[in-house]
């Protein structure tokens, strides 16, 4: 039985499903509403999150994603489910657990290398324009370097998924102030997310067999 691991960032229910026995394996993955597929695809995207690629190998390009339509989420968030294709096991649509204070964001990085970092991030509290993202990092024991950015990049993929009509994209080079030694420790945050980009940029000094999806763009 594939392993199958379910996250949720506003209209976007994504995620990985794989099998610990076979990679060359795709399951195809449904969205269900009340126990009926209402959406499917096979789980062969090249998607990337810090935490889960950082620790599953197996994840990689065996991602999915599905954007739910507006009265779906809104009247139906609670029915949702993913599970795989000729299976009846299922697992629950994370909640908006920020419902109430509107807070929601989501950060997602694409690419981490010598050169910079790739991604895109989405505020809720301005869901059709640019996000501010933060990249911080401990320098000493004593010192520590923090900047802002816009994350205003235009990407057709992003588009395509109705994510901030595009407009919410990065690829930035690393700052000429952050130096090289902290570079393992830095962190990007917007909003209440934060993704520790910082290991991924360990990893290309200490290569464990996972090849990073994607190129860095615009430097």
């Amino acid at each position: 039985m594939p392993r199958l691991i379910v996250d949720r960032a506003g209209r976007r229910v994504f995620g990985w499903a794989f099998s610990q026995d076979d990679r060359q394996v795709v399951p195809t993955v449904e969205l269900r509403l009340d126990g009926v597929a209402i959406a499917s695809q096979p789980a062969n995207l090249s998607l990337s999150d810090a935490n889960f690629l950082l620790t599953i190998d197996e994840t990689h390009r065996h991602g999915f994603e599905f954007l739910v339509p507006p009265e779906v989420l809104r009247m139906h968030a609670a029915d949702l489910t993913v599970g795989v294709s000729g299976s009846r096991s299922a697992t629950p649509v994370p909640l908006p657990e920020d419902r109430v204070t509107g807070t929601m964001s989501a950060l997602f990085v694409d690419h981490v290398d010598f050169r910079g970092f790739r991604g895109w991030a989405w505020d809720a509290h301005t869901p059709d324009g640019p996000a501010n993202v933060e990249l911080t990092a401990k320098v000493t024991a004593s010192d520590g370097f923090t900047m802002s950015f816009r994350a205003d990049q235009f990407r057709q993929d992003l588009t395509v998924k109705g994510i901030a009509r595009g407009n919410c994209g990065f690829a930035m080079a690393w700052p000429v102030g952050l130096p090289l030694a902290a570079r393992p420790h830095a962190i990007l945050k917007c909003g209440t997310v934060r993704v520790l980009i910082g290991r991924k940029y360990a990893r290309l000094e200490t290569p464990v067999g996972l090849d990073l999806p994607g190129y860095v763009l615009s430097l």
